[in-house]
């Protein structure tokens, strides 16, 4: 057999695996725009699009993780606000972790260079690491603060409520983790993990002045 080139073959892999969720996602919308939809179809069209939304991330994530083992991960870096990027991943990830999730103290913009899609899917990523990390429902709050000219956004639990006893703990998405540290990294910043809470350090933007 002809020998396959890896970024090729990835692509291929990538595409393939996109390409049929693409389409379950285009159908599930056809069905939400028909009009007196009874109400359990339209809960299990909800549940669908969550589990294939949380696939498309995994997808995402596959498709960096394959860069990333070839060497080839590029990011796209452009001026930026980390607080609009916290708040797409908060959006993004609560469905997904039946979390309620939001700022501590509504900020102010918080200027950044970064390549804004990737680190959204990084966070919301460390959020749903966060809620798996206590009981279910709850609350995972969003704080930015200075860190000697750095700024660093913090992710913790906050009023919880009591754990279902039958439930178990997920373990850490460990594909989504490893991406989420490497993106981190490649922005010239830093991963905290701790036991229901995260933390990026991360470089304001170029000429900035810390707040």
């Amino acid at each position: 057999m002809a020998e396959i080139d890896k970024e090729t073959f990835a692509a291929a892999v990538v595409h393939d695996l996109r390409a049929p969720l693409n389409a379950c996602l285009m159908s599930l919308s056809l069905i939400e725009l028909k009009a007196s939809q009874p109400a359990e179809v339209l809960k299990s069209v909800e549940v669908l699009r969550r589990n294939l939304e949380r696939q498309a991330l995994l997808i995402d994530d596959l498709a960096d993780a394959l860069q990333i083992v070839g060497g080839g991960l590029e990011l796209e870096l452009e001026p930026a606000d980390l607080v609009e990027i916290g708040r797409r991943a908060a959006e993004s990830a609560a469905p997904a972790t039946g979390v309620e999730i939001g700022w501590a103290t509504e900020p102010g913009p918080c200027p950044i260079d970064a390549d804004s899609e990737r680190l959204a899917r990084a966070i919301g990523a460390l959020l749903e690491i966060v809620a798996a990390g206590g009981p279910a429902g709850g609350q995972i709050a969003l704080a930015l603060r200075d860190a000697d000219g750095r700024v660093r956004l913090e992710l913790g639990r906050a009023h919880a409520t009591p754990a279902d006893p039958a439930a178990t703990r997920r373990k850490h998405p460990v594909m989504r983790l490893t991406v989420a540290t490497e993106i981190v990294e490649r922005h010239g910043g830093r991963l905290e993990l701790g036991e229901g809470t995260a933390a990026i350090e991360l470089p304001r933007r170029a000429g900035r002045p810390s707040r």
